[in-house]
């Protein structure tokens, strides 16, 4: 049986129902290997347990799959998992787990598409909004603070501020009673960048800064994956409020320090934020060589 035509004519001629009931047992051997710590792929078991007609063991395996292929940034494999994941729900049992599940799988979904095809990508608004829409139902869910940040940030640069203001509004009243210093940081970052872009600078100067110091105590980055890192959103954010306050050298310095932790993380998305704040502090001084020679760095993290 060392040939694989041999082992899949095999496969094939097994009566459906053992091989399911195979798939199953071989499900659960690996989970309880897994448990103690062996190296089994939450791919592999999500595979089994959906062979093995198991669909709510196969999604949560499938969460664990997408959730570690964004981790290590490899946002393309995320959404092949969601993607195949999402359409195993109408075999599951309705409830609050296949919902919990769905949020979770739409919320690795929009944040991988803000990586394969931008931030403002309708993919990515479509798989938060569904995701935001079943979070009414399960408002402690584990994955809220992400599926707020980057729903929230995405509206923003859609600009469909009203939505996005709502998004923050609903953070901020979950933040309220755990004191969850992710959904604060989302209130801060949504309100301060909408009032910036909405040039109300009085308005979002306070939000940005008390982002800020929350985002450094805090320092967030090793076990959260956002969109883009939050300081530096924020960085870039306080960069362009003290420019248009006219303190260019210290914004030019928050911008520097934005590039630096952007280097040190290494995601692209957060890269990119940080030479897209740099690239419209360029515009607002003037410089069209700058803007030209960033245009050109900004292509590099792309393509790597």
């Amino acid at each position: 049986f060392r040939h694989a035509l041999f082992r899949q004519a095999l496969y094939e001629r097994t009566n459906p129902s053992v091989r399911s009931q195979l798939h199953r047992k071989v499900g659960t051997t690996l989970e309880r290997e897994r448990a103690p710590g062996a190296p089994v792929a939450a791919a592999e078991l999500a595979m089994h347990f959906e062979l093995g007609r198991e669909p709510m063991a196969a999604l949560r395996y499938y969460v664990a799959a997408a959730d570690t292929a964004l981790a290590r940034l490899s946002p393309r494999e995320c959404m092949n998992f969601t993607e195949h994941a999402l359409t195993l729900l109408g075999k599951a049992p309705e409830g609050t787990e296949r919902d919990a599940l769905e949020i979770a799988l739409a919320t690795l979904r929009g944040l991988s598409a803000t990586h394969v095809h931008g931030i403002s990508h309708p993919e990515a608004k479509s798989a938060f909004k569904r995701a935001y829409s079943l979070l009414a139902d399960i408002p402690e869910h584990p994955m809220r603070g992400r599926l707020l940040h980057g729903f929230g940030f995405v509206l923003s640069l859609r600009a469909d501020y009203a939505e996005a203001l709502a998004v923050a509004e609903r953070a901020e009243a979950l933040s309220s009673a755990p004191n969850d210093p992710v959904l604060v940081l989302v209130t801060c970052i949504v309100h301060g960048y909408v009032a910036q872009l909405q040039g109300r600078p009085r308005a979002a100067g306070p939000w940005i800064e008390r982002g800020l110091a929350l985002a450094e105590l805090h320092d967030l980055a090793p076990v959260e994956v956002f969109v883009a890192d939050p300081q530096v959103t924020l960085l870039g954010l306080l960069g362009m409020h003290l420019l248009n306050s006219g303190f260019v050298e210290q914004g030019r310095a928050r911008l520097e320090q934005a590039h630096a932790r952007a280097r040190l993380l290494g995601w692209p998305n957060t890269r990119l934020a940080a030479f897209w704040y740099e690239a419209l502090f360029a515009v607002r001084l003037g410089d069209a060589e700058r803007v030209a020679a960033l245009a050109d760095e900004m292509r590099a993290p792309v393509d790597q």
